[in-house]
């Protein structure tokens, strides 16, 4: 902008004045000088103004206020009926109220008084001045510099104080007689004697340029505005009836009509092609039965999904089923893993499933606690996972048992019973619990190489629903 200003043909005298106010705003003091030239013409001598030197005019003053330790920027502008934006800036303040402390015990300016609205967190230009019926958005942008031409930076200025009148009031010193009921001029205000030269006498309301606005802020079609000159801003009655008003702002055009295909708008009701997943099987291990209705790959990212235990508690079957339908697996289950490189039979539709209480689960019983009763014929498992999210109460509560009949038949949890349920347990652990004796239903048959028992409910349905989808989620 100073490169601008030195050249006698880029230099503008307001644009000179707006460039000193800025560098003097930013305490700017060297670096940005510039020329200032006189009309342009052959050997004329320029001089250079120091862009400390501010243009901004002196503030009117209507009188002065004494900043008291109980105020603040926007409580001090309703008091005197001033905009808080004319309050800040007359007197050299932070535009967001950021340095208003410093200024008690300090004497302000009080600039002109105008008819004040307190900004809300929701408002827009638009909205506020539709509530002013006879205010239009540039006289509100004109009397409030403080919001840009778009009025994009309202959010800023929530309890703001902002004018809805002219602040110091109207061009001819007082508020306008000649408003109808609805706030529509009905005869001509008297023309001041600073009205714009060839302006239509015929006018509602006068308003004089102040420093600080700009055209788009008065009138975004004005582009010539001149400072302290008084333009016509509003019509009397209706302005569709002044000579020469046009609605149409230019030659008008023909649009030719637009013609598009018909749109087949019938609901599809076939099945629409796409990706369909489909596992992709890894060959089946020696032995392993043909025409399962499921199969389960081996899966190498984590061991605990390829234990004989896990997989036939994921699937609902018994250990006994597992190896019958996969006789390569070790009949050892402490050492029964599927294989890699291989899928295996999980689940075989007509197959027959021991007549066993739907809750109770095969364990292996190398794994059932020392203190478990002998004569427990029901068992529930929990994970080493669940460790402090499924605890003592949550078994209880899930098969209907007392705490006294839990650490009865699990003596082990008796001094601790949530303590000691996942003690010396890893996350990939499976720990039998039992939850019933005599059982009313038959339990599973156990054979003399059977290293299984009848077995209890899972933790809750949700773990159910975990191995599913677990398991449903084995690589290729």
């Amino acid at each position: 902008m100073a490169m601008q200003l030195s050249n006698p043909l880029g230099y503008d005298s307001g644009l000179a004045s707006s460039f000193a106010s800025l560098t003097s705003s930013c305490n700017a003091t060297s670096g940005y000088a510039f020329t200032s030239h006189t009309a342009y013409a052959l050997n004329s001598t320029a001089t250079t103004v120091p862009a400390s030197v501010t243009a901004t005019p002196p503030p009117t003053c209507t009188g002065s206020y004494t900043v008291q330790a109980t105020d603040d920027c926007n409580s001090v502008a309703q008091t005197l009926n001033v905009s808080t934006y004319n309050l800040l800036y007359d007197n050299n303040l932070d535009l967001y109220c950021q340095n208003f402390a410093t200024a008690v015990n300090t004497s302000l300016c009080i600039p002109p008084t105008c008819d004040l609205y307190t900004w809300q967190a929701l408002d827009t230009c638009a909205g506020v001045v539709s509530s002013y019926p006879g205010m239009t958005i540039p006289q509100f942008l004109a009397w409030n510099p403080n919001f840009n031409d778009l009025c994009q930076n309202a959010g800023g200025f929530q309890g703001y104080q902002v004018c809805v009148s002219p602040p110091g009031g109207y061009a001819n010193g007082s508020t306008p007689t000649n408003l109808s009921a609805t706030d529509v001029a009905t005869t001509a205000a008297p023309a001041p004697t600073n009205a714009a030269s060839g302006t239509n006498s015929d006018c509602g309301l006068w308003y004089t340029v102040q420093s600080g606005d700009t055209c788009g802020q008065i009138d975004s079609n004005y582009t010539n505005l001149e400072l302290g000159v008084a333009y016509c801003v509003e019509a009397v009655g209706n302005i569709a009836t002044y000579s020469g008003y046009s609605t149409s702002g230019g030659s008008s055009i023909t649009v030719p009509p637009a013609s598009f295909s018909s749109v087949n708008t019938a609901i599809q009701t076939s099945t629409p092609t796409g990706y369909a997943y489909t596992q992709s099987l890894m060959p089946t291990a020696s032995g392993t039965i043909s025409g399962c209705s499921v199969y389960a790959n081996y899966n190498a990212s984590i061991d605990a999904e390829s234990d004989c235990e896990y997989i036939a508690f994921a699937y609902q079957v018994t250990t006994d089923q597992l190896l019958a339908w996969n006789p390569s697996l070790s009949s050892n289950l402490s050492a029964c893993n599927l294989q890699d490189g291989y899928s295996f039979c999980v689940e075989q539709t007509n197959a027959t499933t021991p007549d066993t209480p739907s809750f109770c689960q095969p364990v292996n019983v190398s794994n059932i606690v020392s203190g478990t009763t002998p004569t427990c014929d029901c068992f529930t498992t929990v994970n080493g996972y669940y460790n402090g999210t499924y605890l003592c109460g949550d078994i209880e509560s899930d098969y209907s048992i007392t705490s006294t009949e839990l650490t009865a038949w699990n003596t082990w949890l008796a001094s601790d019973c949530d303590s000691n349920l996942y003690a010396g347990m890893a996350a990939d652990d499976i720990r039998p619990v039992c939850i019933g004796v005599n059982a009313t239903a038959p339990s599973q048959t156990a054979t003399t190489t059977s290293n299984f028992v009848s077995m209890g409910p899972t933790a809750t349905d949700d773990l159910l629903d975990l191995v599913y989808t677990v398991l449903s989620m084995e690589p290729e």
